[in-house]
């Protein structure tokens, strides 16, 4: 395992009894990061899935093993507070990286030094484009968001695309969006210095929320 201090990126999973699935993103790490300095962190939500695998097959992750679902933000500040890496990645326990991945998103961060964070193309598994980059919400997001019906049975109206940002983006050139999904975010850790994820939120809303934390800041240092 690499030394904090030589750490380049902290690496956070949360799991809560997805260990099969983590196992393969643990894989798909390994095999990408190469000569990369980072820690992986996997803060564990009491599964009863057989967590104790983490170790045997990667003995140089660092596994906190929680007596309960403290919820996404709660177990991620844990992590969050312990590691010092320039840079910090926050995956979903059912995702898996493509080959240069990291080195690509460090360099955007180290070459944009104004961008907190950056939210990269999530593929599903049958290789669609997912709506991971979103604007905020409005009244009209719970008919009209990702997995709503609406959106699923007429995926190009106008209120959807508006809500979607993804939808917008040409795949190549980078954009500037309200939020991203916490499926996978590159997060510089000044900006975490300046904005604490909520503890009090179990899933989904703490990214939305953190991310107008952030825009606050932002507005704030610009005054």
């Amino acid at each position: 395992m690499q030394s904090k201090m030589q750490s380049m990126i902290d690496i956070v999973i949360v799991n809560f009894n997805s260990t099969d699935y983590l196992l393969k993103c643990l894989q798909s790490i390994y095999a990408d990061l190469e000569e990369i300095p980072a820690t992986v962190w996997v803060e564990d939500n009491g599964s009863a899935d057989g967590i104790h695998r983490i170790t045997d097959q990667f003995p140089a992750v660092i596994l906190t093993r929680n007596e309960r679902n403290l919820g996404f933000g709660a177990a991620v500040n844990q992590s969050l507070k312990k590691g010092v890496s320039p840079y910090v990645v926050l995956l979903n326990p059912d995702s898996r990286v493509l080959k240069g991945f990291f080195r690509e998103v460090i360099s955007f961060m180290e070459l944009n030094s104004r961008i907190a964070i950056t939210g990269p193309r999530i593929l599903d598994e049958n290789g669609s484009l997912q709506g991971s980059a979103r604007a905020f919400p409005t009244p009209l997001t719970a008919l009209f968001g990702r997995s709503s019906l609406v959106t699923r049975i007429f995926p190009n109206n106008p209120i959807t695309r508006a809500n979607l940002l993804t939808s917008c983006s040409d795949g190549i050139c980078p954009m500037e969006v309200d939020w991203v999904s916490g499926a996978c975010m590159v997060i510089r850790r000044k900006a975490i210095d300046a904005v604490e994820l909520d503890n009090s939120y179990m899933t989904f809303n703490e990214q939305m929320q953190w991310f107008e934390k952030l825009l606050i800041q932002k507005q704030l240092l610009e005054v």
